[in-house]
Order: C-alpha cells, then sequence, then structure tokens
C-alpha cells in the first residue's frame, strides 16, 4: 500500500507540474487560431474527462447522465473495457439487466482479462436466474482476482448462496 501511494502521489506530482507548464508555454489558455480552442484544452483527453464524469454520476446515482458521459466517451475511445462495463453497472443498477448483460459482453469483447465484466455478468445472469451461467461468471471473476480482495471474498458468498440453492 506504502509503494502503490507514494507511486500515485509520484504521478500526480509529474501529472501537475507537466499541466503547469503546458499553461506556462502557451501563455494560460491563450486561444490557438486554427480552433478557437486553447492549446491545453486541445491536449486534455476528452474521453478521460467523460469517463471521470460518468464515474462521478454513477456514484451519485445519476444512472442516466453517467451513461450519457460514458457514450461520449466511447466516441473517444470505443474500445474501453472499463468504459463499457461501467455502463452495464448502470443499466443493472437502473434494473436494466439485457442492457447490463450486451454491455460486460462488449466488455469481454474488447478485453477477454477484465475482470470487472466478469462480476457484472455474473451479477446480472443471478438476477435472471440462470444458475450456471451465473456460477460459471463468477468463478471466471475469482480466476482473475487476488482470492483474499473484498470483491472476492463477495464473490464467494454469491457462490455458496447459488450453490446452496441448487441442491
Amino acid at each position: 500500500m506504502g509503494l502503490f501511494y507514494g507511486l500515485k502521489t509520484c504521478r500526480l506530482a509529474l501529472l501537475l507540474f507537466l499541466l503547469l507548464g503546458a499553461v506556462i508555454i502557451t501563455g494560460c489558455g491563450e486561444k490557438n487560431d486554427m480552433s478557437g480552442e486553447s492549446k491545453v484544452e486541445t491536449e486534455v483527453d476528452q474521453g478521460k474527462l467523460h469517463f471521470d464524469a460518468g464515474i462521478s454520476n454513477l456514484y451519485e446515482k445519476n444512472y442516466d447522465t453517467a451513461i450519457e458521459e460514458f457514450e461520449k466517451s466511447l466516441k473517444i475511445n470505443p474500445h474501453s473495457a472499463s468504459t463499457l462495463n461501467n455502463i452495464g453497472f448502470a443499466y443493472f443498477d437502473q434494473g436494466n439487466v439485457e442492457k447490463a448483460l450486451e454491455y460486460q459482453a462488449r466488455a469481454l469483447e474488447a478485453d477477454s482479462e477484465f475482470s470487472n465484466a466478469y462480476y457484472g455478468l455474473a451479477l446480472a445472469f443471478e438476477v435472471k436466474g440462470n444458475t450456471d451461467a451465473a456460477l460459471k461468471n463468477w468463478n471466471q471473476f475469482l480466476s482473475r482476482v487476488e482470492p483474499e480482495s473484498k470483491w472476492a471474498l463477495k464473490a464467494q458468498e454469491h457462490i455458496k448462496k447459488l450453490e446452496k440453492g441448487s441442491e
């Protein structure tokens, strides 16, 4: 944890230093004659900004706005497994299990090792009552995460419940 936190802090400091340097070099947002946008604005990853806005709205349970922001991010980064996965969770939280399944499957098409998509699929299949598919995806999730993590323990609880129910 200490090393990760230290690296994260160093990366943040470096990012802030680079952004500050870019602002100073471009004259604090001086307009670019070609586009009407500042040079700093054109260098910012708009996809990341929309993704972050999607995450914020997802946490605030503003699901429609979260989905809109994630979709904007997808237009810039169409193969982002993380973005597809989060759209799936937004639909799941709205109760739209079919759309959740669709986006989780798309996340796995983008990255077949993306563990969170297996988690999302498992939840959705469990809600649909498809125990076999849910168990398969819970086990796929568990094979890709740290065994003692919070999410692995939650997955194990789901598996026990499903196995107990199928006896």
